[in-house]
């Protein structure tokens, strides 16, 4: 999530992940396996909390820190530098295309790495949808207009069975 949205997320959108995308786990104590894990992650520098002008990365971080709303995990400087290509450099030139599959129940992760590839100028995305019931044929007609309304092509293929 980190690399994601740019080097920071906030608490709220780690527990979101955890707690309220359909299709993930269930926690049994979600602030506690949350908060567990966030702990020892800052403590062995894998990624940084911060709150206001305070960062905590390898250290332990204070429980009131954690309840603070205003926190919010970042990119440890530290394993920035310990892990070469994670330090921003100078693109390597060629064309490059990225292919994701996933379920249709988890579609977090596709909308943060939506926002991440507004960015990218000229790119194109494709998105594919298999839907082995045929189901989708019910959302034809409004999945269309949503999407021609928003200037995409659309192309539907129908298979027999």
């Amino acid at each position: 999530m980190l690399q994601e949205n740019g080097g920071e997320v906030s608490l709220s959108q780690v527990n979101t992940i955890f707690t309220g995308v359909v299709g993930q786990p269930l926690l049994k104590n979600p602030k506690e396996a949350i908060t567990g894990a966030i702990r020892e992650g800052v403590r062995q520098g894998i990624f940084g909390i911060q709150a206001g002008n305070r960062t905590f990365v390898g250290e332990e971080v204070p429980e009131e820190v954690l309840k603070n709303g205003n926190v919010v995990l970042v990119a440890s400087p530290k394993k920035q530098e310990k892990e070469p290509g994670t330090v921003a450099s100078s693109p390597e030139p060629g064309a490059v295309t990225l292919t994701v599959r996933t379920s249709a129940n988890i579609l977090y992760p596709l909308l943060q790495a939506a926002q991440r590839l507004r960015e990218l100028q000229g790119a194109t995305v494709l998105l594919r949808v298999d839907d082995p019931t045929g189901a989708m044929r019910r959302l034809k007609q409004e999945l269309e207009k949503l999407l021609r309304d928003y200037g995409c092509t659309v192309e539907w293929e129908e298979r027999q069975s």
